[in-house]
């Protein structure tokens, strides 16, 4: 689960608190603990790196969230302390300051969608970021309550504002990172909020520490599961938020991103939601789905249009013409972007627009060799099977058989013309060569070479038929 599980009712459920030594595992402070001027009412939520509590202020008598950085992995509790493991001390304070930063950044965003930071502070040899305690469910107890599979209406009502405070986070340099649907809260009017940014951890991950991984199967993207966050962008979300749009339209988890590359079954979703949702709308959710970061858009203004809109017009400079699929939706609209319009895309044709580069820019080939991501990020292409020409039903229409037989007629017309055309160089040389026998000295050296160049023309000949009959099969074959 995600480390910001504010909500109403899920004190219940939370994990049990516990005391541990460095490496040990969960701790968290306890019931009627005093943190700066809030007081500890119970845990909503845990993580690998933090706790979240559901806490009251003392003074204003209101209720919050507060997350606490705890990375149990090189840190432990002593009393209300927390304290970094002997090994593990710089790793821990480097993380905290990403900690501060993050909350300090997103202390400056306002959006309906985004969970207000309002405050953020040290204390206990750690650092705590104060958010508002949001009374709503999760996206699965949303789905569940409607008793029915939602409607795109109602599924369009979330995407949108979804859309925007991931835009905005974007432009501000940061990536959410753990996008999925219990990090996505329904409040009672219908909106959502998102919740639970993961930017610190994976910071903190980059710096080699060997720690578990952070990922949510079924809705992180390949890039997640390496240690390098140069790869990770404004892409990643967009892959988190498609997956977690695929479970809303199809009930059921998507398959983990790493067992698509060796495991066939995957369905798309417009075959797994065929004709219950906008035929635009299921494709785009299998281009931001797609395994090569380089396959998806770029950036959220990218795809928005794909899943908002019924269909969309595709310049032909930005993207290259693919058929409309069949569908539902009427053609007369436009050309849908289809996976195969995104699949042909070139980094040349993706712009992104969301801001100063630091972690927001494409993955260029400049940053990261050819070879090198095709090791990381195979292509369902490079495995398909090639156009080719039929197979020949006989040694005689294969090109060996082919060439040996232009190449021996070649031989056998060569040395005639060879022969008849000594002759007649023999007669223009001297007019008595017949009586001299002066035509035995010629023949079988114009036989000979007439021989060789018939055998090569031969051969040539027998080329170009072949390319003739590929040409005829596809024009595209040479």
């Amino acid at each position: 689960m995600g480390e910001d599980l504010h909500r109403s009712g899920d004190a219940a459920g939370a994990p049990r608190q516990s005391v541990s030594g460095p490496g040990q595992g969960f701790s968290a402070l306890s019931t009627g603990a005093r943190v700066d001027q809030y007081i500890i009412h119970s845990i909503l939520g845990a993580g690998g790196f933090g706790i979240t509590y559901l806490a009251e202020h003392r003074a204003l008598g209101k209720m919050f969230a507060i997350k606490e950085y705890f990375p149990r992995d090189f840190g432990y509790r002593e009393g209300t302390t927390v304290r970094a493991a002997t090994d593990g001390q710089g790793t821990y304070s480097w993380g905290l300051d990403r900690f501060l930063q993050e909350a300090r950044a997103l202390a400056r965003f306002r959006h309906p969608a985004i969970v207000d930071v309002t405050n953020v502070f040290e204390a206990n040899g750690t650092a705590y970021m104060v958010l508002a305690y949001e009374q709503a469910s999760d996206l699965r107890v949303w789905l569940t309550s409607l008793g029915r599979m939602p409607t795109q209406e109602e599924i369009d009502q979330v995407v949108s504002p979804l859309l925007g405070a991931l835009e905005l986070i974007h432009q501000g340099n940061l990536l959410h990172r753990d996008v999925s649907p219990d990090n996505i809260l329904i409040r009672a009017n219908g909106e959502p909020v998102l919740i639970d940014f993961g930017s610190a951890r994976d910071a903190v991950r980059g710096r080699g520490q060997a720690m578990s991984m952070v990922v949510k199967h079924g809705y992180s993207p390949p890039e997640q599961y390496t240690s390098d966050p140069g790869r990770q962008g404004p892409w990643t979300d967009i892959y988190a938020l498609a997956a977690t749009l695929y479970y809303v339209i199809s009930g059921g988890r998507p398959m983990d991103a790493t067992a698509r590359f060796v495991q066939e079954g995957f369905q798309p979703a417009t075959q797994a939601a065929k004709g219950r949702y906008r035929r635009s709308f299921l494709e785009a959710i299998d281009i931001g789905m797609q395994l090569r970061p380089e396959h998806r858009p770029q950036s959220i203004s990218m795809w928005r249009p794909m899943l908002t809109q019924p269909s969309t017009l595709v310049a032909p400079t930005e993207l290259p013409s693919v058929p409309q699929a069949q569908g539902p939706e009427n053609s007369s609209q436009g050309t849908i972007v289809s996976e195969a319009a995104v699949r042909g895309l070139t980094l040349g044709h993706v712009k992104s627009t969301s801001g100063p580069r630091s972690q927001s820019a494409p993955p260029a080939a400049a940053q990261v060799s050819q070879s090198h991501a095709s090791e990381l990020w195979p292509d369902d292409d490079d495995w398909a099977p090639k156009e080719t020409a039929p197979a020949p039903s006989s040694f005689g229409e294969s090109g060996s058989g082919r060439a040996i037989a232009y190449g021996l007629g070649g031989i056998g017309v060569g040395a005639i013309a060879g022969a008849l055309g000594s002759i007649i160089v023999a007669s223009i040389v001297n007019a008595d060569c017949f009586s001299d026998s002066c035509v035995g000295a010629f023949v079988p050296h114009g036989a000979v070479v007439g021989a060789l160049i018939g055998l090569v023309v031969g051969v040539i000949v027998s080329r170009q038929g072949k390319r003739v009959e590929y040409r005829s099969l596809d024009g595209d074959h040479q």
